[in-house]
């Protein structure tokens, strides 16, 4: 049945419009541009997408490639189809991934001097993107790259090839390989359940059929059933353990259950066997990203990047990772470099944009965003992700507007909701907020940071206990958010529940030790202990991190004047006044400790300074008072003392 596929490649309209062709003459010429040696010969393979799934698609591109390539410098050009019947008639095998060791056997037994590979990725609109690579069969190595798009406009030829194909069947229904080709075509036109019932058939019929259970494992893939992906890609390494693509398929399948070791484990199986596939290095670099490894997922996309320079993802992908090492303008300089390889890469718009976010340059991540809406009105991402940043540019209106489009979008989005829900807390509306979280929460019962969110606005509204249930769910599923402890800490603090703060505060700093938060309100809690000797240790801590912490200087001078080393406590208070100098609790506090030395006429100046920067800051008016008692100036502290009483009337 191999033999019709054939013929009906061989008289599809290849000679399309001049206007359709031009997109494959342009991507000719730059691939062959400064590759000056006219007259060489090379040998066209079918181009395959990033997977390896088996597909019709590149049969005609490849037919449409090669006839362009022939006619620049007259270059002997040997098509795709003699490539194919040649490896056939050898019982060679071209993998379907990108293999440039196959490729360099491949351009040997050709006696050629380059071999044109590549792959392809699918877009919007029944367009392909076209990644065409030149391999120097001696040297191995990739000579020259060259990016474009094209229509895949030979989708009508699928309906023409499936009408031969059944009538073939209907003389030998027996046939598994038609059937598979069949299922192939009709993943080609996108008709899943069409084409997962014809692999079906072909795995009946002959259940050692490798292809059929591949390509029916990425069908699975792609519709979100990972579970019979796994079980397909499993079957097809059984039949066929030496072959790349289905372990790294698998690990794919793997990485969207979450299972990220054992995604790793199978990338790095594929990589062993294929030291080209690109697939197997995505995989590896998106669980190393997932499990926090950023270093490792770098390492990955670099090396994805030497196979494939036009690689335009890798380039986006791997300014992600940077992002998530906190790099951002190593990240923003890849995502350009995305960009300049294709103006039409989304990701690397998204990329840039949260980079410029993580910088505070939120009119750069709008306009990256926009760019992102640009290219797909529909991409609820874009639309929740330029939200944000309208968000802390202070422009409210426009981000419910953008958060409300990207829920419309896609309802079941739970993140849409989270980050509405963000937005009305940055307002201040603190209830619609909780019933946005809520929403998240319903749609997504896992998601721990819409209870983390939902746990601050409760927070803001005074609701301590429900504010500590969400706070205790996040911790249930994220027991590594040091945040979230801290979060949970404060709470505890505020209630006076100090044995739980302190536990809560102790669990952030083992997570993350380099928190002043952490070190400082645990020293809170234990000030209020009376455990003095801690409160030191852990607000020296804290400063240790922040020198610049006015507050945990003011709060070790208290502690340092309760054990009575007052000239500790005035030279704490000294720091926190240099820090700012309009701190009048660090006056206050300084003037305290000049007092308790007998130190008045020093004291009086700090309690004034308090008062002339709050003045109704009510106990700096008593402690001044009692400053003139001790001095003998009764009428001044009389008055302050009545100025005290009135004060604290209202307070």
């Amino acid at each position: 049945m191999t033999r019709i596929i054939i013929l009906a490649v061989l008289f599809s309209p290849l000679s399309a419009q001049a206007k359709k062709n031009d997109a494959y003459r342009t991507i000719a010429e730059e691939l062959l541009k400064n590759c000056e040696d006219a007259g060489k010969a090379m040998a066209v393979t079918g181009f395959s997408y990033y997977d390896g799934r088996d597909s019709r698609d590149g049969s005609f591109v490849a037919e449409r490639f090669a006839a362009e390539l022939g006619k620049i410098k007259k270059n002997k050009v040997i098509g795709p189809k003699e490539v194919e019947k040649v490896l056939t008639e050898l019982k060679s095998q071209y993998s379907g991934a990108l293999d440039l060791n196959s490729a360099r056997k491949t351009g040997r037994v050709f006696g050629v001097d380059w071999i044109v590979t590549g792959t392809l990725a699918e877009l919007p609109d029944k367009r392909l993107e076209l990644n065409a690579l030149l391999v120097g069969v001696e040297s191995g190595g990739i000579i020259n790259a060259a990016l474009g798009r094209i229509e895949k406009d030979w989708l009508g030829e699928y309906r023409k090839m499936l009408e031969e194909q059944n009538k073939a069947i209907e003389k030998n229904p027996k046939d598994a390989q038609a059937f598979y080709e069949k299922g192939v075509m009709y993943a080609d036109l996108r008709e899943y359940e069409n084409a997962i019932a014809s692999f079906d058939i072909a795995i009946n019929i002959d259940p050692a059929h490798l292809k059929a259970y591949f390509s029916r494992g990425n069908v699975y893939r792609g519709l979100g059933g990972q579970d019979k992906a796994i079980g397909d890609f499993s079957k097809a390494i059984t039949i066929a353990p030496k072959l790349a693509a289905p372990y790294s398929n698998r690990g794919a399948a793997y990485v969207a259950r979450g299972e990220y070791d054992k995604a790793i484990q199978d990338s790095s199986k594929a990589i062993a066997i294929n030291p080209s596939s690109i697939m197997g290095y995505f995989m590896r670099a998106s669980a190393y990203n997932k499990e926090g490894e950023y270093d490792m997922a770098i390492e990955d996309y670099s090396r994805a990047i030497e196979i494939d320079p036009k690689n335009a993802l890798a380039y986006s992908s791997r300014g992600h990772a940077y992002y998530a090492r906190g790099e951002y303008d190593t990240a923003v300089k890849d995502s350009s470099r995305a960009m300049a390889i294709d103006p039409e890469c989304a990701d690397a718009y998204s990329s840039r944009g949260q980079a410029y976010f993580a910088k505070g340059e939120y009119d750069k991540a709008i306009k990256d965003y926009s760019q992102m809406i640009k290219l797909d009105p529909k991409d609820a991402k874009a639309y929740s992700q330029r939200g944000a940043a309208y968000a802390l540019n202070g422009k409210f209106s426009r981000a419910i507007e953008d958060c409300s489009r990207a829920i419309e979008i896609n309802p079941k989005d739970a993140k849409g909701y989270s980050q509405r829900g963000g937005v009305h807390a940055l307002r201040g509306d603190s209830e619609t907020a909780i019933k946005d979280y809520s929403k998240a929460i319903e749609i997504d019962p896992k998601n721990s940071e819409a209870y983390s969110s939902r746990g601050t606005a409760y927070l803001a509204r005074g609701k301590y206990d429900r504010a500590i249930e969400d706070y205790s769910r996040m911790i249930e599923l994220d027991p590594r958010s040091a945040g979230t402890y801290y979060n949970r800490g404060n709470i505890y603090l505020k209630k006076s529940e100090y044995d739980r703060a302190i536990e809560d505060y102790s669990k952030a700093i083992t997570l993350d030790s380099k928190h002043a938060g952490s070190y400082y309100y645990r020293g809170a809690a234990y000030g209020n202990k009376g455990e003095w000797n801690l409160a030191i240790e852990d607000f020296s801590n804290a400063l240790a991190i922040n020198p610049n912490l006015a507050d945990g200087y003011s709060n070790r001078g208290n502690i340092y004047g309760e054990k009575g080393e007052h000239d500790k406590a005035i030279g704490d208070f000294s720091k926190a006044i240099a820090i700012d100098p309009e701190d009048a609790g660090a006056y206050s506090g300084r003037g305290i400790a000049y007092s308790r030395k007998g130190e008045y006429d020093k004291a009086i100046e700090d309690f004034s300074r308090a008062i002339a920067i709050n003045p109704k800051h009510a106990k700096a008016y008593n402690n001044r008072g009692l400053a003139y008692d001790k001095k003998g100036e009764y009428e001044k502290a009389a008055a302050d003392r009545k100025k005290y009483r009135n004060l604290i009337k209202f307070q």
